[in-house]
């Protein structure tokens, strides 16, 4: 049974009236005095990790390659710890051929920081127009708790 504080204080003197000795009063202040700070504190869940990704760009370059920043965002101190951005695109007269490649990391780069990643078409070669991005992420905080993440753009390449 967990008595408020004033609750606690008025049966400590009622008792400290009726006994004959301030020795039980003195044992049940000091024991009230351990008892009502723990049943007045309360037990808070952990918050889990949580991430998003934001892909900051993706730019079509000379050689026909692709170069895709993205930050990976955290809701506490966490280090991203893997990596893949693949890339589709559909070319030809009628959208009949499909153009992708893919790349993995391992960045072990802390949340909130940019990552670029260079991806080479591994059939034929990119070229402007649209292309669908896809970026998964692995990030884990200190506690080893990990989370994995996933995001898709449609981008306008432009030479």
């Amino acid at each position: 049974m967990i008595l408020s504080k004033k609750a606690t204080k008025s049966r400590l003197l009622s008792i400290q009236n009726k006994s004959t000795g301030g020795l039980a009063a003195a044992i049940m202040i000091a024991l009230a005095a351990l008892i009502v700070p723990m049943g007045l504190t309360k037990a808070s869940a952990q918050e889990s990790l949580t991430a998003t990704i934001t892909i900051d760009s993706v730019q079509l370059n000379r050689d026909r390659t692709l170069t895709v920043e993205y930050t990976v965002t955290c809701s506490e101190p966490a280090t991203i710890t893997f990596s893949l951005v693949r890339v589709t695109q559909s070319s030809g007269k009628f959208g009949n051929k499909v153009v992708s490649g893919s790349i993995f990391a391992n960045p072990a780069l802390p949340c909130g920081e940019t990552v670029t990643q260079t991806v080479v078409a591994e059939t034929g070669f990119f070229t402007p127009g649209r292309a669908v991005v896809r970026v998964s992420a692995d990030a884990c905080n200190n506690d080893f708790e990990c989370i994995n993440v996933n995001t898709e753009k449609v981008a306008n390449l432009k030479r």
